[in-house]
């Protein structure tokens, strides 16, 4: 437990190098520490070791009763399979972790992000409000004007352009998707 502790106060400092001779040590005397392999995990993939990265959060899972923690491993496996294009993967694992804890807001807006760029408006609309309603966030609200315009909804579109710039008011995506709005078609 304290070389758990150790080393994630050492990578939170932006000490990596010597936080993972922690996590190393933590799991050599308890092969089972769910939060060894959860922080060697985050370690690994902060090295970009995402299959290093994916068999400790394999292993943090396996380890664990924590639905929490199993929760956020899974998500943190949905965003490694995302990342390389392993869509139904992706899927499956934020739905695992969905199953698991239904309310984290980043979860359902990745899991929306997705199927917005599968074209399956009507799901990723749902995902994205779900994720807004946990935590309203200008990404969200960002994602779900282009969901709406997407779906030719553009006065509902323009509507949460402006929430994104209410919570983020010089965010330069959200600027320029509201501006593109005002455009006649032929100059979109």
């Amino acid at each position: 437990m304290a070389h758990d502790v150790l080393g994630l106060a050492l990578a939170q400092a932006g000490r990596l190098d010597e936080a993972a001779p922690h996590f190393y040590a933590a799991l050599e005397i308890n092969p089972h520490d769910e939060m060894a392999h959860a922080n060697f995990g985050y370690y690994r993939m902060a090295q970009g070791d995402a299959a290093g990265a994916e068999q400790q959060f394999k292993l943090a899972i396996a380890n664990t009763g924590n639905r929490h923690l199993a929760a956020q491993m899974y998500a943190d496996l949905g965003a490694l399979a995302w990342k390389r294009h392993d869509i139904e993967a992706a899927k499956n694992s934020y739905l695992e972790s969905l199953r698991l804890l239904p309310d984290q807001y980043r979860a359902n807006l990745n899991l929306g992000l997705m199927f917005y760029e599968r074209g399956d408006l009507p799901e990723a609309q749902r995902y994205i409000e779900r994720s807004l309603a946990i935590f309203p966030t200008s990404p969200g609200y960002l994602a779900l004007g282009r969901t709406l315009h997407s779906e030719g909804r553009d006065g509902e579109a323009a509507a949460a352009y402006r929430r994104a710039l209410a919570l983020t008011p010089d965010f330069s995506l959200a600027q320029q998707e509201s501006k593109a709005l005002t455009l006649p078609p032929g100059v979109r």
